[in-house]
Formats: C-alpha cells, sequence, structure tokens
C-alpha cells in the first residue's frame, strides 16, 4: 500500500523513496524556500507568474527597445496622473461627482532636519573623499580615477 508523507518533503512508496533527479535530497520547492516565492518561481500561482513575466518583458520592452529612460517615464507618469485630477476636478462640478481626495502628507519638522542633517553629512564626506583624492592623499585611486577617465576618452575620441 502507497504511503506518502509530504509534510517531511519526500514521497514513499513502500518503504523506500521515489528516486531524485541529479541526486537531490529534498524537493525543488523546498530548496526554493517552499513559500511562496518558490511557488511563482515554480510556475504553480500561473496567474501571478504570468504577472510577474508580463510587467519584466514590458519593462524590458520600454528601457532596452523603445528606448525609454526610467526618469522619462516617470515624468510621464506624473504628468499622466496631474492631467487625470485636473479633469476629475473639473468635471465634478458638471457631472456631480464627488470631488477626488488627495491625501495631505504633513512632515514634522524634527524628521525633516534629521533627514537633511543625514544628506548633508553624507555629501559631505563624499566632497571630502572626492577633494582628497585631487590633492593626492589616496594615491592609488587618484591613479585608478585618471586612468578611468583617461580610457573613457580613448573610446570617445577613437570610436
Amino acid at each position: 500500500k502507497p504511503t506518502s508523507n509530504m509534510a517531511t518533503g519526500g514521497s514513499h512508496f513502500n518503504g523506500h523513496r521515489a528516486p531524485r533527479l541529479f541526486g537531490r535530497e529534498r524537493p525543488v520547492h523546498a530548496a526554493l524556500g517552499g513559500r511562496e516565492a518558490a511557488d511563482i518561481i515554480l510556475w504553480r500561482r500561473p496567474k501571478v507568474s504570468a504577472s510577474i513575466l508580463g510587467a519584466a518583458t514590458a519593462a524590458w520592452a520600454l528601457f532596452e527597445v523603445a528606448e525609454y529612460h526610467f526618469l522619462t517615464l516617470a515624468c510621464y507618469a506624473a504628468m499622466i496622473a496631474m492631467l487625470t485630477f485636473f479633469i476629475w476636478t473639473n468635471a465634478s462640478a458638471f457631472m456631480n461627482l464627488p470631488v477626488p481626495r488627495i491625501p495631505e502628507t504633513i512632515l514634522s519638522e524634527r524628521t525633516a532636519k534629521q533627514v537633511i542633517l543625514g544628506l548633508h553629512r553624507r555629501l559631505t564626506w563624499f566632497v571630502h573623499r572626492l577633494y582628497a583624492i585631487a590633492c593626492g592623499e589616496d594615491i592609488k585611486k587618484f591613479i585608478m580615477v585618471t586612468n578611468i577617465h583617461g580610457l573613457v576618452q580613448a573610446d570617445l575620441i577613437y570610436f
């Protein structure tokens, strides 16, 4: 009589384990973590897997084939959103529709200061490192940067 023990990830037939390809000890689903990510990778949730594949294909087509840049697409999306809200707000007066509610984001002064100080600290460190490299304090990085710059210039001139 065949018995199955799926909780441990193995299948048994008359006390013997089913043979696995390439000498694996556990199933592929368990090796991939055994959760939702494994289900998506193994196409056990075909709608989600197809959606991810479609989105990745659309992104590839926009960025590689059509040669769009991310900033361009982000600006287009922002313009379309503003146009939609403009038309909706003006049409709501004529068609008795509710006016769209845009949630107000309130940032405390303390949080804003912490973010600005953190960015200032990082920018100051970055400028200090660039100055140190330019002055020759870190000679290895100076040589590396000048060589890379020279290679880029040579590439632009000869090709």
